[in-house]
Parts: C-alpha cells; structure tokens; sequence
C-alpha cells in the first residue's frame, strides 16, 4: 500500500483527499474518476496507517442542489 510507503517517509499524519462531493451525482458530473466506495475505502486504509484524512468538499457545484448537498 502506498499509505504504508509513505508512512516511512514523512513526519505530517494529515492526508488531504479531494473528494469534492459526497453525491454520486456530482461526482460523475464533474467527471470524477473516483467515486464514493473510492473515497471512503481511502479513509479507512489512512487511517488504518495513523493518518489523520482530510477531506476537501466543494459546494455549490452546478446542478448541485440540497439532497447532494446533505449527502456529504
């Protein structure tokens, strides 16, 4: 795993992860090669490793709309 590489070599436990959206919709929308299952599979292999994951969410995306927006 990549995680456990990088574990040996940086000092920082933060991850930061461009999920952009917890919606499906606006994921495939913006063309996004990863999706939910993705993400969150992400988070669970950082943090099995001792980082902290931070996830970065964009608002407000076009076609976006409140149900999206309580997804994430």
């Amino acid at each position: 795993m990549a995680a456990g590489v990088l574990k040996n070599y940086v000092q920082n436990n933060k991850i930061i992860l461009g999920a952009q959206s917890g919606s499906g919709k606006v994921l495939e929308a913006m063309n996004r090669k990863d999706n939910l299952k993705d993400i969150v599979e992400s988070v669970k292999i950082l943090k099995s490793y001792g980082f902290m994951p931070i996830i970065d969410i964009l608002l407000g995306i076009p076609g976006e709309n409140k149900a999206d927006r309580l997804r994430q």
